[in-house]
């Protein structure tokens, strides 16, 4: 599922921009599921290796359309894309990563639940290197509240120190949860100095957000 709409656009941004502007140095991010592109082209604005991995080809083979959303990311250079399963790849890799985000099918369509399990959160953890921030997209709608209890409940079996995030600066039904290797501490100065790049504040800029409050 990929969409054009505001809220889609917040969604696949914020699954960049807020675990690389939490992270003190980071150097790389991985991101499950190609979607529009937006999420890889948002990490690419970081001047990072940005990485995706993707099970259905005709996914990153849509992305011609969708340019307006991800600005042509398949030709960047620090662009890389897997063709995998991503429990099969975080199962295989040998490769580790500063940040992983999962973005996946609202959970209402049951297609992906393996996608949101402890077993799934701990290759998660194991994929990162030291200091790295693990980040899921979660919906906040569509699924019931014991469900949802189950799904953080999950998340913060393997990552501890969990914060749930949601953007209410514009309309959105979705939480993204973030998982440090310890108790989060907001760095002001660091989100600040983070958000100073041009590639950065324009990408930001895009889904109205132009500053660290």
């Amino acid at each position: 599922v990929a969409s054009t709409n505001m809220e889609a656009r917040v969604d696949s941004l914020m699954l960049a921009h807020l675990p690389l502007l939490l992270h003190p140095n980071p150097a790389s991010e991985l991101t499950v599921g190609f979607g529009s592109g937006g999420t890889s082209s948002a990490i690419t604005s970081h001047d990072i290796e940005a990485w995706c991995v993707e099970i259905e080809p005709e996914v990153p083979g849509a992305a011609r359309f969708l340019k307006d959303q991800n600005f042509g990311v398949l030709s960047h250079p620090k662009f890389h894309l897997v063709l995998n399963d991503a429990r099969d790849h975080l199962a295989i890799t040998t490769r580790r990563y500063d940040v992983i985000a999962t973005d996946v099918t609202n959970l209402q369509y049951r297609q992906n639940s393996s996608l949101y399990t402890v077993e799934y959160f701990e290759r998660m953890r194991d994929r990162l290197n030291d200091g790295g921030i693990a980040c899921a997209w979660i919906p906040m709608a569509a699924i019931n509240t014991e469900e949802l209890r189950i799904l953080m409940r999950s998340f913060q079996h393997v990552f501890p120190h969990a914060t749930l995030w949601f953007m209410n600066h514009t309309h959105t039904n979705f939480g993204i949860l973030i998982g440090t290797p310890k108790p989060l501490s907001i760095d002001y100065s660091r989100i600040a100095s983070g958000m100073q790049p041009e590639a950065v504040r324009a990408n930001l800029a895009l889904i109205g957000i132009q500053d660290p409050l």
